[in-house]
């Protein structure tokens, strides 16, 4: 079991599971199909495990999501970078520059923004700010915190 999880965090070894998967799906396209249509009927005929489907789907995503969070809080060390709060609830991603609307167009927001502060090794234009501070800066143009600071 070890050997087979440390196999399959080898990049190499994604990279040929990747490619073999792909030439398995294109030789199969057909068979595939059928197979797939044949669990989505089986699914969606039976209100109870379509709504079981549905479960199982949100919940693999929201644990997906907070991996990606997690690996982008702790890129930015798990704490506000004005006031130091570090309850993780509280925290969100900013952008330094107030170029956030901008961004997001062409990134969207959440999951995908996570994913593109990890493929761009988390840039320095983002960073981690509470809500308070968060909201005090897009209202105000600057965190009350900046203010006092002697």
């Amino acid at each position: 079991m070890e050997q087979n999880y440390i196999q399959s965090q080898n990049p190499k070894y994604q990279l040929y599971q990747k490619k073999y998967q792909k030439q398995y799906w294109l030789k199969n396209k057909e068979k595939r199909r059928q197979q797939q249509k044949i669990i989505y009927l089986k699914i969606k005929n039976d209100k109870l495990l379509w709504a079981e489907h549905l479960k199982i789907g949100r919940k693999s995503a929201f644990r997906c999501y907070n991996r990606k969070k997690e690996i982008v809080f702790n890129a930015y060390r798990n704490k506000c970078n004005c006031c130091g709060e570090n309850i993780k609830e509280f925290l969100t991603i900013d952008h330094v520059n107030n170029d956030g609307k901008i961004h997001r167009l062409s990134v969207k927001a959440g999951f995908a923004l996570f994913n593109w502060a990890i493929k761009n090794n988390f840039p320095s234009s983002l960073q981690l700010l509470c809500w308070n501070c968060n909201m005090a800066k897009r209202w105000t143009g600057i965190c009350p915190h900046e203010l006092y600071k002697p």
